[in-house]
């Protein structure tokens, strides 16, 4: 007799490389939307996700998933959109600073020998802290924006334990 090992003899592999991963579940019996979050345990017919948002977790029947797909996206994506957000932000920082200050204190408005432009803070100073604001702020939003750029791949809903 010959023994052939099949997908359907080896699920118990599948299901612990996702516990502990993000994964997003789509189960019309339960909501219209998608469901993201971590999965904690998966046990008989019951798979348990831990919602990132709101901070719970939330028993789903096996049966009612219809699509359950991984994430597959990685850190260097979310770091990619961040250094190119604090690329961005940082030009237009300093552009902005460079012409903020020349509208504000340039030599057409003053007289360099006049006391108010001898106040003035220093276009190096004003480019720089402009500059730096807008490196950050242009990170944090580059950052934020990948979830556009996730990438998800379908898990096999078969692999699932059912009772």
């Amino acid at each position: 007799m010959i023994s052939v090992s099949l997908f359907a003899q080896t699920p118990s592999e599948k299901i612990s490389d996702i516990i502990g991963k993000r994964v997003r579940i789509f189960a019309p019996q339960i909501t219209d939307d998608w469901m993201k979050g971590k999965v904690e345990d998966i046990s008989n017919d019951t798979l348990k996700l831990s919602m990132i948002p709101q901070v719970m977790s939330k028993n789903i029947s096996v049966d009612a998933i219809k699509l359950l797909e991984v994430d597959a996206s990685t850190t260097k994506s979310r770091l990619k959109s961040g250094m190119i957000g604090g690329f961005l932000g940082a030009a237009f920082g300093a552009s902005a600073g460079f012409i903020i200050w020349g509208v504000k204190y340039g030599s057409d408005h003053y007289n360099t020998d006049d006391f108010q432009y001898q106040l003035a803070p220093s276009r190096t100073s004003y480019v720089t802290t402009s500059t730096l604001i807008g490196a950050v702020v242009g990170l944090l939003i580059g950052a934020a924006s990948t979830e556009a750029n996730e990438k998800w791949e379908k898990y096999p809903i078969e692999a699932l334990p059912k009772e």
